[in-house]
């Protein structure tokens, strides 16, 4: 049977592992409906406008005079797109309202990524009366144009970061944003911002402002009532760059804060590489920062600047890769021909210790990483998890002997005949490997790994025992001591094979989604069996498309033809929708 794990479709994080009550909705931007009043998690998915948000403001009831919901507690908007210029601010009747007015019990917003959340526009009284939220993030929505009484009245919002938001510059757009946000402590700002009337008016718990990207010439205009009903300014530490803080401590207003000058921004720990301009000798440094958008033969100049080209080459400085930053271009590849030979980047870096991949849609472009690693014994921390693109792994971690974890879950093009040769060869501290659907074994893939004991292949895809080379487990005396972790309609091929059969076969059946009494469905294999009838059920990708739909399911519904991946499950029970995504591997 498949495995399925099931998730909650609402959770404070992008982990799947989180979970989180059935009543969690996902609201398709294409199919809102009419009524969510009752609906304490909303997830939202599709791409939204501000015609989108109106209906939504609709279903939840807070469009109209004095219209209010207090049952909604939670707002994911991870998985949603956005489109240019989208408001929260919206006309859903004979009024016009933020969207999320009066929501008594929200608690938290998750945005979308970045690039999503820089498309909002005017947010006026979006969150407005949302006196128990406490978690949102600002910090990238770039493109705001009106916070004009969007957290009013927000009593237990601690904390906010408009770092980003340098288009609040209207006479009104600040109006009263924070009024009364009596639990209010820090705010940061961007470069750019115009204050207006009660902007802080009762803000009483404040006690820092970050104004350190101030970029201005002449000390802004300070509105007279912006701090209304805070008696003591002096108790609020405005902290500005020591280039511009002549500007506030000498005006008469902005003097009545407490300004701290800072010296600079806090510098990036180790040496910041662009690929625009890689220096020719990096062999001194032991941090490095990558930034910029790399590919194959910026790779090839690090190697040189930083001494691993050649024969025998190697560099006993480095300590730490930070890509955190850096954009990838696709087929980029870390063995490269950098003189004579062709070598992996990093190969010999004896004293490395860590390194950072770029962000997952980045870490997806990464294609041959032969001998990438090699010989970096002093590895610790790496993460492959969302590497998809990667096509050969040949000896890319020979000799890390203080790796203890890896993880290629999405690495499904690893199917050359070499791509795996020696890739973990004398990892002598290799705990645990999780693997992808479908990968090709090599010589010595997992040779003298003495300490490996799991490897979980519960994503293994395949109709016949995979090839087992003969010498992949070259080394280690006793293959019982490693788990194979399958899933348990696949086991049957492992263990009545010759060769897997001599490691030890565990097999995994999933979880089902029937941990509540009040559970309506759970999953045995392919099959969704309700505990009683369910009606309007839908299966969803995480990009929103709809895949599957049942009007009625009253016992077994197979779901056997969805191919693997990540979906969300929505039905309706006893005049509720409920939701849940699951994961068929």
């Amino acid at each position: 049977m498949k495995v399925y794990q099931y998730i909650a479709a609402v959770s404070v994080a992008l982990s799947l592992a989180s979970m989180l009550p059935a009543q969690a909705v996902t609201v398709d931007a294409t199919d809102i409906p009419t009524n969510l009043r009752s609906a304490d998690m909303l997830q939202l998915t599709g791409t939204w406008n501000t015609l989108a948000f109106t209906d939504l403001a609709v279903a939840i009831g807070t469009t109209g005079f004095m219209a209010s919901n207090t049952t909604l507690v939670s707002v994911d908007m991870s998985e949603a797109q956005i489109e240019a210029g989208t408001d929260l601010y919206v006309n859903g009747g004979l009024t016009s309202n933020g969207v999320f007015v009066n929501c008594k019990a929200l608690e938290t917003v998750i945005m979308p990524e970045a690039e999503q959340a820089a498309n909002f526009g005017n947010l006026r009284q979006a969150f407005m009366n949302c006196s128990s939220l406490k978690t949102i993030d600002l910090s990238h929505c770039s493109g705001l144009t009106s916070l004009n009484s969007a957290f009013e009245n927000c009593g237990s919002l601690t904390e906010i970061n408009l770092s980003e938001s340098t288009q609040l510059t209207g006479s009104s757009a600040m109006a009263g944003t924070f009024r009364s946000c009596v639990a209010l402590t820090k705010v940061t700002l961007p470069s750019t911002i115009s204050f207006a009337s009660r902007t802080f008016g009762d803000c009483t718990a404040l006690t820092d402002i970050d104004w350190t990207r101030y970029a201005g010439s002449e000390a802004p205009i300070f509105y007279s009532d912006m701090f209304d009903g805070i008696s003591d300014l002096k108790v609020i530490t405005l902290t500005v760059s020591s280039e511009v803080a002549s500007l506030f401590e000498n005006d008469a207003n902005w003097s009545r804060l407490t300004i701290e000058a800072e010296t600079g921004e806090t510098p990036i720990e180790g040496t910041v590489v662009d690929a625009s301009d890689i220096p020719t000798n990096l062999r001194d440094a032991d941090k490095l920062y990558l930034t910029g958008t790399w590919n194959t033969l910026a790779f090839t100049d690090l190697a040189v600047a930083i001494g691993t080209t050649g024969f025998m080459a190697s560099n006993t400085t480095l300590v730490s890769v930070d890509m955190s930053e850096a954009q990838i271009e696709a087929g980029t590849d870390l063995y490269v021909n950098g003189g004579l030979s062709s070598n992996g980047v990093f190969v010999n870096c004896k004293a490395l210790e860590t390194v950072i991949m770029p962000e997952a849609g980045q870490a997806a472009n990464f294609g041959n990483l032969r001998q990438a690693f090699m010989n970096c014994s002093a590895l610790t921390t790496i993460d492959l998890s969302h590497c998809s693109g990667l096509t050969s792994l040949n000896s890319a971690f020979e000799n890390c002997g203080s790796l203890t974890e890896i993880d290629l879950s999405e690495s499904t093009q690893l199917t050359g005949s070499s791509a795996m040769a020696g890739t973990f060869r004398s990892c002598v501290a290799l705990t645990k490997v999780t693997l992808p659907s479908t990968i090709t074994f090599a010589s010595r893939t997992f040779g003298d790994c003495t300490a490996l004991t799991a490897i979980d292949w519960t994503s293994y895809a395949g109709s016949e025992a995979p090839i087992f080379y003969s010498d992949m487990f070259d080394g280690i005396s006793d293959l019982k001591a490693i788990t194979l972790t399958v899933a348990d309609e696949v086991a049957p091929l492992f263990e009545n094979d010759a060769n897997w059969s001599l490691l030890t076969i565990h097999t995994y059946s999933g979880i089902n989604a029937a941990m509540r009494d009040d559970a309506a469905v759970l999953f045995t294999g392919n099959v969704l069996r309700t505990q009683r009838i369910v009606t309007d059920a839908n299966v969803y990708s995480l990009t929103g498309t709809l895949v599957m739909s049942q009007g009625i399911v009253d016992g077994e519904w197979s779901v056997a033809s969805l191919p693997s991946g990540v979906y969300v499950l929505s039905y309706m029970q006893d005049g509720h929708r409920r939701s849940l995504k699951f994961v068929k591997r």
